[in-house]
């Protein structure tokens, strides 16, 4: 059965956080996380972190800005966030930013990096509330998140490479459809079991 994510979910992940989950500050290839981040830090100088997880894109942040603010409900990742970067300029700080309640400072830079990704909308939408109630008058937002054409992507990838290693093509086509209508529980609203998580990805528009 598939998994929702919560607070007893991320925190299960801690000690194995940077080996099971993919931190994108790690995989930036083309350096296209580090340019924005530099673009965005022009004329700010506080910024935050929401949703910071393991603290993956803290050594990021702190180069670029006065200040940084990094924010998780997961005391556990969080903890390792502090252990991992202690940053002089960097402030580390439990909140659920779907709990409603604000948060104490307001940023020039907001960073919401694979955080609004939970299958439920109405937690989404108190966690995309919350990123814009933090983020100073005229300042900005930067939100990343997984990309349904990549789910897409990825069963048409099989499917070359399967055709490739000699399967005919109407059999692995019809072996990636099935994968496909077992893993991606509801296309209409993008919510893709990944990993055994439910786990909302968007499209591009």
């Amino acid at each position: 059965m598939a998994r929702t994510m919560n607070n007893q979910y991320w925190n299960s992940l801690a000690k194995s956080f940077t080996d099971d989950v993919l931190e994108i500050s790690s995989y930036d290839q083309h350096g296209v996380l580090k340019e924005e981040i530099a673009r965005a830090a022009k004329g700010a100088r506080a910024a935050a972190d929401l949703g910071c997880g393991a603290g993956g894109l803290l050594e990021l942040l702190s180069p670029n800005f006065q200040t940084v603010n990094a924010v998780d409900y997961a005391a556990e990742l969080l903890e390792q966030a502090r252990q991992r970067y202690q940053f002089p300029n960097v402030t580390y700080i439990h909140h659920n930013l779907a709990g409603g309640k604000p948060l104490p400072f307001k940023a020039d830079v907001t960073f919401c990096v694979n955080a609004l990704i939970s299958p439920s909308n109405d937690q989404r939408q108190k966690i995309a509330r919350c990123v814009w109630q933090t983020t100073k008058p005229n300042g900005l937002s930067i939100f990343v998140v997984p990309s349904f054409e990549s789910v897409l992507h990825t069963y048409q990838t099989l499917i070359r490479c399967q055709t490739r290693e000699g399967q005919a093509r109407p059999q692995a086509v019809r072996q990636m459809d099935r994968s496909y209508r077992q893993d991606v529980k509801l296309p209409v609203d993008g919510i893709v079991d990944v990993g055994g998580t439910l786990t909302k990805c968007f499209t591009e528009e």
